[in-house]
């Protein structure tokens, strides 16, 4: 539950490669109607969303005398990091807390955590499949990178996002960063709305 939809988005990005499956809604009042029709294992609420926020998005799914998942795990998703926020999230009926930017090994850990134990199986490095060795890359700049990337024996070398970061501003640069494989140009200073709106563009498109 995330009222900005890029977070949406990237939540899901970062658990592309899990057999997890995921609704996603932007409101408080959203989760509510899905938490009567479906039955899940594990809910995320983000904590700052406007009308109703997360904490009094969790008290009303708990409150709801038809809610089949009032007694499930309920994850507060918050940038506020601060001493005390996990006691004031389990405090306020939370199972627990993740902070934002959600890092991807943390999110994994913590929903193999909360999880039933019959859903989860963890595959270790042996068992993944043998991939052939590759040749070390040698010293390139981002464009000679790129080109490498997209011609390794991968099967995700030519969908990967690939993004230049570059002082270089004319058309031209742009263009030459498009040609050669890249999926999007930023100019230093990064211009964080800018960020945003590029990742949201690349990530939904794909999905």
């Amino acid at each position: 539950v995330d009222d900005t939809r890029l977070n949406l988005v990237i939540f899901k990005e970062l658990l592309k490669q899990t057999q997890v499956q995921i609704d996603t809604v932007e409101s408080g009042q959203e989760a509510l109607v899905k938490a009567m029709q479906e039955d899940y294992d594990i809910i995320f609420i983000d904590h700052r969303m406007p009308g109703m926020d997360g904490v009094e998005t969790l008290h009303a799914l708990k409150g709801m005398a038809t809610d089949k998942n009032k007694d499930k795990p309920c994850i507060a998703q918050t940038a506020n990091a601060v001493n005390g926020a996990r006691e004031m999230y389990l405090k306020e009926g939370f199972t627990d807390y993740i902070t934002k930017p959600i890092d991807c090994n943390k999110l994994e850990a913590m929903i193999v955590k909360y999880l039933p134990p019959e859903l989860v199986q963890v595959v270790s490095r042996e068992d993944e499949p043998e991939q052939e060795e590759e040749e070390p890359l040698p010293v390139l700049d981002g464009i000679g990178a790129t080109v490498q990337i997209r011609n390794l024996k991968r099967n995700d070398a030519r969908t990967i996002p690939i993004i230049a970061m570059t002082a270089n501003a004319f058309d031209e640069d742009t263009k030459r960063s498009l040609s050669n494989g890249m999926d999007g140009h930023l100019t230093k200073p990064i211009d964080v709305k800018t960020l945003y709106e590029t990742l949201y563009d690349i990530i939904y498109e794909r999905n």
